[in-house]
């Protein structure tokens, strides 16, 4: 059984249908909240076989606002050096591209709901995306955004952000829009902004709730084949692990 942990930087933001196709295909998920002050002991990271960091809606640069900031990056940086697969998604991908050398980018304002975005030529090549849909709506709640890390690759992009995903390295995966979400994920959303954003927040609500019954049945498609896609990749580097180690003790 392939291990996985999870971190949740959120009680609003759970895995969606990312964690529930990893579920499904019997994943053991570890999830921790660092930025809630739980912490797990970072030299196990070797116990698990990879890394789902989520999204919330703290500033994955904002180190005196969040302190916890670092204890999330170092994990990430492990599980990179050790080659073992990462997703992160909005935040989560901010803290990656963050992990992996990039300073603070803003999105010049908030990209909220459905928004058209397009797979690259390299995305075309990446087994995470290869023969996938050219476009697809998915779904955007950020005002952060990502650079591009050093020797990375751009898979996806839209016209507001540019950067929508990349990958660094074979198994390191940033992905700004939120695949994971669905509609009850939404809701709560909502309340907070509606609280946050007493002036704006009405008409940010209008723009989260916007065709999600049209779009929402296609992104679930979309996040459960990623998610497998990528599930493939976990048990293919625990496989070349094992053989590796297996190798050795010979």
């Amino acid at each position: 059984m392939e291990q996985i942990l999870v971190i949740q930087n959120s009680l609003l933001a759970p895995a969606g249908s990312i964690g529930d196709v990893l579920k499904n295909r019997g994943v053991s998920l570890t999830t921790i909240r660092v930025l809630a002050g739980e912490q797990k002991d970072i030299d196990t990271t070797i116990e698990y076989d990879g890394l789902l960091v989520l999204g919330g809606p703290s500033n994955a640069y904002n180190d005196e606002a969040y302190p916890q900031n670092l204890v999330i990056v170092d994990i990430i940086r492990r599980f990179h050096k050790l080659q073992k697969p990462i997703l992160g998604l909005c935040l989560g991908a901010q803290f990656l591209a963050r992990a992996l050398g990039q300073s603070y980018c803003s999105n010049n304002g908030w990209e909220i709901g459905f928004t058209p975005i397009t797979v690259t030529a390299e995305g075309e090549k990446d087994p995470i995306l290869a023969g996938l849909d050219s476009t697809y709506m998915l779904y955007e709640m950020h005002e952060d955004s990502f650079f591009l890390p050093p020797d990375s690759e751009l898979l996806m992009t839209g016209k507001h952000c540019v950067n929508q995903a990349f990958r660094s390295g074979k198994y390191s995966y940033g992905f700004q829009f939120h695949a994971e979400t669905n509609a009850s994920i939404i809701r709560g959303w909502a309340k907070g902004i509606r609280r946050s954003y007493p002036e704006k927040g009405p008409q940010m609500v209008d723009l989260m709730f916007k065709d999600m019954d049209e779009f929402f049945p296609a992104q679930k498609k979309f996040a459960y084949e990623i998610g497998r896609r990528w599930l493939n990749l976990v048990k293919e580097v625990k496989e070349g692990n094992k053989k590796a180690t297996d190798s050795i003790a010979i």
